[in-house]
């Protein structure tokens, strides 16, 4: 006697249907791999688009509010003939009554020009120009001193001078030192400081700053203001805005230009968001290329496995078991391509303050810093910013020269004893040593020092010509340092020279040594 039923469907295990999954993609690795590559670069695009958008916005809107945006900046206008209008001289002090008004600075253009020194051609300008300044304007544009000091109540009666970050470097001065003058409209005046770069106050970056009663004495100042930065309360900027021209100047407010300086950053941001918006939708655009793609593979793999299928559905396979086999197989796929693209797309780069880095506390696990501890007047501090953003039980690995970084074999003393007062003047030559410590004085534990020579700058014999090159471009860029060091261009000029006819001479032997530190938080 037979008895004849119907066979119960069972479902595919998770175990079953994940061996199934990858039948495919272990059969034919370079298929599956090309076809990950496409969803992983569309991923790394998105990722890296959002990453680096975030960290660029992020940073804008950062300095935006850093900045302030109730900054207003007011300016000689024309008049109804065409000329150059005039501020009057108590402008400042009437835009200062408005109630809403909390800082106003003033700075007056003064006529002539400046150069190094007073052998300087006149032709050679280098675009600046000389400034009036009242001894509050960094605090209102901004800024702040990079060298040296600003002007004060006693040098604001001198022939003394405070340089913009541009001023100085077209200059050629990148520190303060005694005695350090320039020479402007026929006049020695005294350097005392240098500023760093007021965002949103760019002509000030081009100018030389002298103060009011200096400017008159000295300088044959009319004591007309030409610029007048105020900062209003940030619930009455456009109130103030609509007050500065009549109250700046009465009788023609017509003649006074007033400006926002902030709101260019403001568009700026708006502007990178919409670059955003257009690198979003073109990762978006890869990222569905990868998906048609694979897509595309799993058409092909259906028709070529289709003995496969045929096998596994006389053996009892559904339609069902077959669709969410190969459904897997395309998932599977896309997962592995989009982790890929996560992991490439991982990292970005971003700008900051190594004594004020923009990380919340305890954000790395390891921190690496080559090369930076060196140039920092205040290494100790920044170290312990390091520590800062580092989580507990984290690695902070630091390496930078010591010495006096260079070491030339055989020893010319007169070249080397020079050689070690330029590099005493630009680095820490010592820091490399002081680094343990340092990490030691601020609570590192398992602090390990380990010391090894610098490939790129360790030569027997003559050097070759990419490392030449190297090496003479470091030098060219210290060649205004160099010049206020010796005394002249042609002074740095054979020093430059002579460092590099060393590195020619195939009987010579150069080595830089290099501290690499470590230590856990």
């Amino acid at each position: 006697m037979t008895t004849s039923g119907t066979l119960a469907v069972r479902k595919l295990r998770p175990s079953d249907l994940a061996r199934l999954a990858t039948v495919g993609l272990r059969t034919r690795k370079l298929r599956a791999a090309l076809s990950a590559l496409g969803i992983a670069i569309g991923v790394a695009a998105i990722v890296a688009v959002l990453g680096l958008s975030s960290s660029a916005s992020a940073n804008l809107n950062n300095e935006i509010s850093a900045l302030g945006t109730n900054l207003l900046v007011v300016q000689n206008g024309q008049t109804i003939t065409g000329g150059s209008a005039e501020l009057p001289k108590t402008a400042r002090a009437m835009i200062a009554r408005i109630v809403a008004v909390t800082h106003v600075e003033q700075t007056g253009s003064v006529s002539g020009d400046v150069y190094r020194n007073s052998l300087i051609p006149s032709i050679d300008t280098n675009d600046l120009s000389i400034d009036a300044a009242s001894l509050g304007l960094l605090r209102t544009v901004g800024t702040s001193i990079a060298q040296g000091r600003y002007l004060n109540a006693a040098t604001a009666n001198e022939p003394v001078a405070v340089l913009g970050a541009a001023a100085a470097q077209r200059l050629g001065i990148d520190r303060v030192y005694s005695g350090e003058r320039i020479w402007a409209d026929n006049t020695w005046l005294y350097v005392a400081g240098i500023l760093n770069p007021a965002v949103l106050a760019p002509d000030i970056d081009s100018s030389v700053l002298v103060g009011f009663p200096a400017a008159e004495h000295y300088l044959s100042f009319d004591g007309h203001p030409f610029t007048i930065y105020v900062r209003a309360q940030n619930s009455h900027v456009n109130q103030v805005d609509n007050l500065l021209a009549a109250t700046a100047n009465p009788e023609n407010p017509s003649e006074v230009n007033v400006s926002q300086p902030s709101a260019a950053l403001v568009a700026q941001a708006d502007a990178q968001s919409t670059f955003d918006d257009l690198f979003l939708g073109l990762g978006a655009v890869a990222l569905l290329v990868g998906a048609i793609g694979v897509a595309n593979i799993m058409i092909i793999s259906v028709l070529e496995r289709r003995s496969e299928i045929g096998l596994r559905r006389a053996l009892g396979a559904t339609r069902g078991h077959i669709r969410v086999q190969f459904l897997a197989e395309a998932i599977l796929l896309a997962l592995i391509g989009g982790a890929a693209g996560v992991a490439d797309a991982d990292a970005h780069r971003l700008r900051g303050d190594a004594l004020e880095l923009p990380f919340a506390d305890g954000t790395f696990n390891v921190v690496w810093a080559k090369y930076l501890l060196q140039w920092l007047k205040e290494p100790k501090i920044a170290l312990a910013e390091l520590k800062r953003v580092t989580k507990p039980g984290g690695l902070i690995v630091s390496c930078d020269y010591t010495g006096f970084a260079t070491e030339h074999c055989p020893i010319d003393p007169d070249f080397d004893r020079q050689v070690r007062d330029v590099m005493a003047t630009v680095v820490d030559v010592n820091i490399g040593r002081n680094i343990a410590p340092f990490m030691i004085a601020l609570g590192f534990h398992d602090v390990q020092v380990q010391m090894e020579t610098d490939t790129l700058f360790t030569v027997i014999g003559s050097i070759d010509a990419d490392r030449r090159w190297n090496c003479e471009t470091q030098l060219q860029a210290l060649r205004p340092h160099l010049i206020k060091l010796l005394g002249s261009g042609l002074n740095a000029d054979r020093f430059v020279k002579r460092f590099l006819a060393h590195y020619d001479d195939p009987a010579t032997c150069s080595f830089t040594s290099l501290y690499f530190t470590s230590g856990r938080v």
